[in-house]
């Protein structure tokens, strides 16, 4: 029997805010174990410093060595030309180390920032509406759009020693949502 009182609104959909209860608890552990891969990477900056600084020095000495080889050589050749000085060492170029740990949490990153958009997308579906109406939803919102643009922006430039920061502040913020501002799915 419908009642006169009815104002024809929308039921929502239970389990569809459940999945999405259950996507941002997925997107909260994905992206600490982020936060942790972000903060092993910077944990080990002083090291990647150290030993580029050692490369650095044993390239300049190859490269002296070399220098004075061949200014040695064009002097007993007689040549009055300049030494010019050569690499001599295939390993005198400063490589860039492996920064395995920034790579492990820039996918993990991607994985809780896709699990965090999930979230967002369930619960907008769930209700029948943009996700906007409460503070939880608002705070998710943000979040969402908050990692997404660190993301997108890490893709033009290296990014990855803010990432723990980012990361961390995201993950508050959804933690606060889950924690504090929870409202089940309902109408307005």
């Amino acid at each position: 029997m419908i009642s006169k009182w009815s104002f024809g609104g929308h039921a929502t959909n239970v389990g569809l805010g459940n999945t999405s209860t259950h996507f941002l608890y997925a997107s909260a552990v994905v992206l600490a174990l982020a936060m942790f891969a972000s903060i092993f990477d910077l944990a080990g900056y002083s090291g990647r410093m150290a030993r580029a600084e050692a490369q650095r020095r044993r390239s300049e000495s190859g490269l002296v060595e070399s220098a004075s080889v061949v200014a040695a050589g064009a002097s007993a050749a007689g040549s009055a030309s300049s030494a010019v000085p050569e690499r001599t060492n295939d390993n005198a170029s400063v490589l860039l180390e492996k920064r395995q740990w920034a790579g492990i949490g820039m996918a993990l990153t991607w994985l809780g920032a896709l699990l965090l958009a999930a979230c967002v997308v369930t619960r907008g579906m769930s209700v029948s509406r943009p996700p906007l109406g409460n503070m939880y939803e608002f705070a998710i919102v943000g979040a969402m759009f908050v990692i997404f643009a660190f993301l997108f922006w890490s893709l033009r430039r290296d990014m990855r020693s803010l990432e723990g920061f980012v990361v961390g502040l995201t993950l508050l913020t959804e933690v606060l949502a889950a924690l504090v501002f929870y409202t089940a799915p309902s109408q307005l």
